[in-house]
């Protein structure tokens, strides 16, 4: 797939030594065309950045400490712009997805008019990776709830295997340190962007630590509050008027339950009338 656009690859790594060398060698820089790859070391504490340097990496971009996966995402975002990319691709250090797979991601931003290639795990029932029920089951209820708000249909919300033309990832916009894929995709959404999900297969199971998922029980509490500001954020009417209507309905509820009992008995024992 030879074009004359400049591609950057962003790799955020954490701890990811045994693998990062791979995902970068990995890049079919041949079939891309013009590619910078920038390796993000989330505060690593083992040999990530010099494995990465040592297999291609053109920039590396270093942190002191961990600041999170929502913050080198970012940073790397913003490093393939000042690298004057026409697209950027996202891809995990752990080898969990083939980097040769990018040319899939990148195809529909040229062909199809996309400014998001989304890769989805789940779009394709026949490389459907085999995960826990429960972390199975939270990507879809997630990938649901920001089908219906959004009104786009997303098979895989939590995936950071992405594809972006410049003029979307200008205009990303995310808060998270913690993470970046929902609120990203509602973002980007919201603002117009023409989303497109491809069947990606995954490679393997994750082996650093650059992962988010460490307890599936702190990654659905920090999930949802992450969906639930992004929500505030962008849907503030429907957000604070359902508040509204709740609290209302309540309310309105237990008035006629008490004016009821005033009717029959003459008094709104066992309620207390104030």
């Amino acid at each position: 797939m030879q074009n004359k656009k400049n591609i950057a690859v962003v790799i955020p790594a954490y701890n990811e030594q045994d693998t990062v060398g791979g995902v970068v060698s990995g890049i079919p820089r041949a079939k891309l065309g013009t590619t910078s790859v920038v390796v993000v070391d989330d505060g690593s504490t083992d040999q990530t950045s010099r494995v990465a340097e040592k297999s291609g990496a053109d920039e590396i971009i270093r942190f002191p400490e961990n600041r999170g996966l929502g913050v080198a995402f970012k940073k790397g975002i913003e490093k393939a712009l000042e690298l004057n990319a026409d697209i950027i691709v996202n891809i995990d250090a752990d080898m969990q997805f083939n980097p040769k797979d990018i040319p899939k991601l990148i195809d529909p931003l040229i062909k199809e008019n996309a400014d998001v290639v989304v890769c989805s795990r789940f779009l394709n029932k026949k490389l459907e990776p085999s995960m826990p029920w429960i972390k199975k089951m939270g990507n879809k209820i997630f990938s649901n709830l920001i089908s219906v708000l959004t009104g786009v249909k997303l098979t895989d919300s939590q995936c950071g295997f992405r594809a972006y033309t410049r003029q979307a990832a200008q205009r990303i916009n995310i808060f998270s340190t913690y993470t970046y894929t929902q609120e990203s995709l509602i973002d980007l959404i919201e603002k117009g962007m023409k989303i497109k999900e491809v069947a990606c297969k995954v490679k393997g199971e994750r082996k650093g630590q650059s992962k988010v998922v460490d307890s599936i029980f702190k990654y659905t509490l920090r999930s949802l509050a992450i969906l639930t500001r992004t929500i505030r954020d962008y849907r503030a009417l429907e957000f604070f008027g359902t508040i509204g209507a709740s609290i209302f309905t309540l309310g309105t509820t237990i008035a006629a339950a008490m004016l009821l009992r005033w009717i029959k008995t003459g008094t709104t024992t066992p309620y207390q009338s104030l």
